[in-house]
């Protein structure tokens, strides 16, 4: 893909999901790179980057889904956000508004929530059949009540476009404000990149205070 988008290697960045990024020049400046080892992956983030639009994520330039090559703009500064308190939490809210706005019939080649769910229940099965120290067959039976009743539809289902990671490090500050970036997309409720986020910023320590604050400026059960 380098030579093929004329582009001309600068230096490595930290990887994202089973990826490799780099620094890239090219006729628009400063490029980043990203080749990632499953191009349904890749293809993923693609599409979510572009419904995200450039106020909310990096601008997507070129997609390769053969070779699982993502070509985005680079974002300046691009720190990522760091957590020190839920006064970062407050910070993501706006962006997590604009990130989840209602799909309107868009066909997008991301999988559900749910179906993911499933997948790793499976896996937690075959912990439990083969590898017991890892997982018990009672913690699976468990796991998969809670996802039924997670996922049971309703008159209040709504399903947007979810970043699956979302956590600090995968948000970076532009000149402009905030993006996301290496998401894990899925569709599915925005209440889940709410928890998510909840338990991962200060790794379960302040999760009742995150799960709070979102929950009442998202207006989230």
């Amino acid at each position: 893909m380098v030579n093929a988008w004329d582009l001309r290697l600068t230096g490595l960045l930290e990887g994202g999901w089973n990826s490799l990024v780099a620094l890239a020049a090219a006729d628009e400046g400063v490029v980043v790179l990203k080749l990632a080892a499953q191009p349904v992956a890749m293809a993923r983030e693609a599409a979510a980057l572009a419904w995200w639009g450039d106020e909310i994520a990096p601008r997507v330039l070129r997609h390769e889904e053969r070779f699982g090559a993502l070509l985005m703009e680079r974002l300046e500064p691009g720190t990522a956000l760091g957590w020190a308190g839920a006064g970062d939490t407050a910070v993501v809210v706006p962006l997590m508004e604009r990130m989840h706005r209602p799909l309107a019939g868009e066909l997008l080649p991301l999988p559900l929530l749910s179906d993911l769910g499933d997948e790793e229940l499976q896996t937690m099965r075959e912990h439990a059949a083969n590898k017991r120290r890892l997982v018990d067959a009672d913690s699976v039976d468990m796991a998969s009540g809670l996802l039924r009743r997670l996922f049971a539809p309703s008159d209040a289902t709504e399903h947007v476009v979810l970043h699956g990671d979302a956590v600090p490090p995968n948000v970076l500050r532009a000149e402009d404000g905030l993006r996301v970036i290496d998401p894990r997309p899925c569709l599915g409720e925005r209440a889940y990149d709410a928890g998510y986020w909840s338990i991962f910023s200060g790794y379960g320590c302040d999760a009742r205070s995150n799960v709070a604050l979102l929950a009442r400026a998202l207006s989230l059960d």
